[in-house]
């Protein structure tokens, strides 16, 4: 979604729009604007040699082009508690938890590093068959988070949902919960980070190291040189498969998380992130996790990135920034992402 931006950035755009209907309207605008190629300046010439930033001049019309909501996700029920106001309602095709809706909203951790200090204390399913199953937090942690995801980790036909849970006195930690039985439970979860007020941002939810198996990717405290870390679910535990330092997925008070993009190279999968300052836009390679190339910003990051395949098959990455400005990156020569 597009996050109001506070008065400092000098952001153009007046109002906000659903997580939902900004990827659906970028795409809209994406796809629409190629055909008009008068709309966009030279691209920025700021290192990265292979990659392109260009700047999507006409505000206006991409404005227009944002506002076509796409349908948003399902209520629930009042029958079944209180959703967070402002969080994602997840959704998946197949397997058996096929809606996911963060509940219960409380005050009572103080972090605020969302925008409020509103925060989950629970999170419901609606299964395949229809029926509701909840999971409540104990009082001495929150979900601190607005996007559940949903999606097979370990394989087995059953789906789970990755949450970040912070504890009052001891920081966040990566949660994961499934169905056993007829019952939510909370299946892993790795260590809290161990101070209170220390945060994660698990940005990417993606099959990494072509095992077809879905790795979590997440900055560990993205606000204070932040640590990209993989991990996977076995059905059992989570365990770390990977980490690299000097990485920023999030900035504070922000509600847009979805600062990283996954992409596709030959077969392998590169991963879009910003540097630790958010002043670059840095390529990885799925697997080892080493920078493959740099591209400096001319302003940091406030939308989710969205990633979208042009009718040959070529893909970029969309976002806006601080400037007021929506960008297009691409790689012309695809040496980097098809």
């Amino acid at each position: 979604m597009i996050t109001r931006p506070s008065s400092q950035d000098k952001v153009s755009y007046s109002s906000s729009f659903s997580r939902s209907s900004i990827a659906a309207g970028m795409k809209k605008a994406y796809l629409s604007l190629l055909s008009l190629p008068f709309l966009f300046s030279p691209a920025l010439a700021m290192g990265g040699q292979s990659l392109s930033l260009t700047p999507i001049k006409d505000q206006k019309s991409l404005d227009a082009m944002l506002s076509q909501k796409d349908k948003a996700g399902p209520a629930l029920p009042s029958s079944e508690g209180k959703a967070l106001a402002d969080a994602t309602v997840a959704t998946a095709d197949k397997g058996d938890i096929r809606t996911v809706w963060l509940t219960k909203p409380t005050t009572r951790y103080g972090h605020g590093v969302l925008g409020d200090a509103v925060e989950a204390g629970g999170v419901t399913v609606r299964l395949q068959n229809g029926a509701y199953r909840h999971f409540t937090l104990p009082d001495d942690s929150v979900f601190e988070d607005l996007v559940p995801r949903v999606g097979d980790l370990d394989g087995d036909g059953r789906n789970e949902v990755v949450l970040v849970r912070a504890y009052l006195t001891a920081g966040a930690a990566l949660s994961v919960f499934g169905m056993r039985g007829d019952q939510l439970e909370l299946l892993a979860e790795s260590p809290a980070i161990g101070t209170a007020n220390r945060w994660l941002n698990p940005s990417i939810l993606a099959d990494l190291d072509g095992s077809g198996r879905l790795s979590v990717g997440l900055v560990r405290t993205p606000h204070i040189g932040g640590q990209l870390q993989i991990w996977q679910f076995d059905g059992k535990q989570l365990t770390q498969k990977a980490k690299a330092n000097g990485f920023s997925n999030h900035s504070i008070g922000s509600r847009a998380l979805g600062l990283s993009a996954v992409l596709a190279h030959k077969g392998q999968k590169r991963i879009l992130l910003p540097d630790a300052r958010q002043g670059a836009l840095l390529v990885l390679d799925g697997r080892s996790l080493s920078v493959l190339a740099r591209l400096a910003l001319p302003a940091r990051p406030v939308t989710d990135f969205v990633r979208v395949t042009g009718a040959g098959g070529d893909q970029s990455v969309l976002m806006g920034l601080a400037d007021g400005q929506f960008y297009a990156l691409s790689n012309p020569k695809g040496d980097l992402f098809d």
